[in-house]
């Protein structure tokens, strides 16, 4: 289909291409741009100069009547247009130079909190992490699409108060089915949100089924970016012993679940461990769980502990540290529900 463009004359120094649009996307605008002479001094790459960048300081700061932005954000595209600067949506066929008709901005997500350009808006990163991401290209363009939710939705990742996440696993034949449900709050006033859900199946011995359901949740999370924020994991009782909790039941464990557990676990910030046996949110995720193992949905992906362990072991021996001594002992916190 072709791309729907404007009638008036473009005139541009430079543009702003934000994390959504990459690849072929990124491909068919050069094409556009090609095509319209679009004139242009200057490609600013969010990813490459300010890699997690929220879209309300990409407004404040890189944003003036020479500059255009490139974007996949619906609603950003159209907050942009909305504040009298230009911007192209780059869909899936189309490249849209108007406002997107049924499309509401969210305000609160733009607002600039801390007037200070900075090279980065990342986390700071440990070498364990890239040993945590996922091989296929399909699953990390997933965790982009969620990392860019999470941060959009509160402006910016210096907002987040609080991940707590649900665990809990189910019986699959001799495999398990693992659940996770990862909810992310605000300290200041934006609604929280459920940031992302996963279900994996795994095969591992029985002795380590609490284990690797502990270890599927903690991944993600770094995956996500969020294991700098305070985490509390609401882990199943019923399915999940004490005995399994990082970091004492772990150590000495080496290239084992139980090993990757404890090196993740060391990874937080701040971790806190509490056993559930009841609440709404573990009970709709026991149901889910029950469902998926009974074949009603396609949702369910194969794990890659195997893979992280096999990392694991291939590791300079200098980095497969225990899990600190100042760390505490015990995070277990008494607790029923979350």
């Amino acid at each position: 289909m072709a791309s729907k463009a404007a009638k008036t004359t473009d005139k541009l120094l430079r543009l702003v291409v934000d994390e959504s649009v990459h690849g072929a996307r990124w491909d068919r605008f050069t094409r556009y741009a090609r095509e319209r002479r679009l004139p242009r001094l200057e490609t600013i790459f969010v990813a490459e100069r300010h890699p997690g960048m929220p879209d309300g300081e990409i407004l404040h700061h890189l944003l003036d009547p020479s500059t255009a932005l490139v974007t996949a954000d619906r609603p950003f595209h159209n907050e942009v247009l909305s504040r009298g600067r230009q911007s192209y949506y780059v869909g899936e066929e189309t490249i849209v130079r108007s406002r997107l008709k049924g499309v509401r901005p969210r305000s609160e997500a733009y607002t600039v909190r801390v007037d200070a350009l900075r090279e980065s808006y990342q986390p700071p990163q440990s070498e364990l992490r890239s040993e945590l991401m996922p091989e296929s290209a399909k699953k990390l363009k997933k965790l982009r699409t969620k990392r860019r939710r999470i941060r959009n939705h509160f402006g910016g990742l210096d907002n987040l108060s609080e991940v707590s996440v649900t665990v809990s696993w189910q019986a699959l034949g001799e495999q398990i089915l693992v659940g996770v449900k990862i909810r992310v709050s605000a300290h200041v006033a934006i609604k929280a949100l459920d940031a992302s859900e996963s279900y994996v199946v795994e095969t591992v011995e029985p002795e380590s089924h609490g284990a690797a359901a502990l270890a599927h949740a903690l991944v993600l999370v770094v995956q996500l970016l969020l294991h700098r924020v305070p985490t509390r994991v609401y882990y199943d009782a019923a399915r999940i012993p004490d005995a399994v909790l990082p970091p004492r039941a772990c150590e000495g464990q080496g290239s084992t679940v139980e090993g990757l557990l404890a090196l993740v676990a060391d990874d937080f910030e701040r971790l806190e461990f509490v056993p559930t046996t009841k609440g709404p949110l573990l009970e709709r995720l026991r149901r889910k769980l029950r469902d998926l193992a009974a074949g009603r949905s396609n949702e369910i992906v194969a794990g890659e502990l195997d893979t992280l362990v096999r990392r694991l072991r291939e590791r300079d021996p200098t980095l497969r540290r225990a899990p600190s001594a100042s760390r505490p002992a015990d995070r277990r916190r008494h607790s029923s529900s979350p």
